[in-house]
């Protein structure tokens, strides 16, 4: 895993603690799949995934108009 995809995994982890505490599921590091885009996503169930993306001003990229 390259350097952008552990810290988009780890941004994803800590935007988890907002979510519910300290105990919650979303804090384990080893579920989250990091990538180089910055984003990051969580296997929930068969089909079903939690998807992190960091601010557009993170990114360093614009908002769609859509």
């Amino acid at each position: 895993m390259g350097a952008a995809a552990a810290d988009a995994a780890s941004r994803a982890v800590y935007a988890g603690w907002a979510l519910g505490g300290p105990s919650n599921f979303l804090h384990n590091r080893d579920l989250w799949r990091g990538y180089e885009d910055g984003t990051a996503t969580l296997f929930l169930a068969p089909g079903q995934w939690l998807r992190y993306q960091p601010a557009h001003e993170v990114l360093g990229t614009t908002r769609s108009l859509g």
